[in-house]
């Protein structure tokens, strides 16, 4: 079955070895920063256990995160959200 690409970015950005969490993480200064004007986020939109900002998220590749993978596909809880999404996926993001 074809999904279109805009309809399933996670699983086509995975496919192509991308993203790589390591490298999409915000020096922890800045999230501190972000903290004190906004207040401290309840949940982690785009996150794995090495750069989780929040004790709960969502993963685009572990089974085990808290909240489960593929963030998009998911209705978002009702709490202050981080997002710090890989480039491809920051209009359907913003689009939510």
């Amino acid at each position: 079955m074809h999904v279109p690409v805009v309809m399933n970015l996670g699983a086509d950005l995975l496919s192509r070895g991308a993203p790589l969490y390591a490298d999409w993480t915000l020096h922890p200064m800045i999230v501190s920063l972000l903290w004190v004007c906004y207040g401290r986020a309840a949940v982690d939109l785009f996150a794995s256990k090495e750069n989780a900002q929040c004790q709960m998220f969502f993963s685009m590749h572990d089974l085990n995160a808290p909240l489960g993978v593929e963030v998009l596909a998911h209705v978002w809880p009702p709490v202050l959200l981080y997002a710090f999404p890989p480039l491809a996926l920051i209009p359907p993001t913003l689009a939510r």
